[in-house]
This record gives C-alpha cells, sequence and structure tokens, in this order.
C-alpha cells in the first residue's frame, strides 16, 4: 500500500504529461498480458493438466518485465 501511494505521488507530481503517458500504456500492457496468462495457468495447474514447473522467482518478474517492455513500446510508439 505504502509502494502504491509512493508510486502514485511520484507518476503525479514528478514526471511529464509524456513520461507520464508512456509509463502507464507500459502498466496497463503488463496488466492485459499478465492476468490472462496468469489466470490460464492456474485453472490449468487446478483441472490437472500438465504445465510447465516454474520458479517463483521467474514468477515474480513476469510483471517487471511486461512493464519493461509495454514502455518500450510506448515509447517507440510515442516517439
Amino acid at each position: 500500500m505504502i509502494g502504491a501511494a509512493l508510486f502514485w505521488r511520484l507518476l503525479r507530481r514528478d514526471l511529464d504529461e509524456m513520461v507520464q503517458r508512456i509509463v502507464l500504456e507500459g502498466l496497463a500492457f503488463a496488466f492485459v498480458i499478465y492476468l490472462p496468462v496468469a489466470a490460464l495457468l492456474v485453472n490449468l495447474k487446478t483441472a490437472g493438466a500438465w504445465v510447465p514447473r516454474l520458479d517463483p522467482v521467474d514468477i515474480l518478474l513476469s510483471p517487471g518485465l511486461l512493464v519493461a517492455i509495454g514502455i518500450f513500446v510506448a515509447w517507440r510508439r510515442l516517439q
């Protein structure tokens, strides 16, 4: 909760409008990709289907990687 409040303050006060837009588009990209993939993996595992064994580090780093990819895509599009 504290991290979210600090991020919101950084986003609103310290960044200009273009960087705010790029960061928000990167977060939206990550959310749109990560949520269905995570739900699919959980549902497949619950159903007893074979799913690849992932370490917790892989699972925790994937949203950060997706945010970085989303920021890169938005930055390239806005140039």
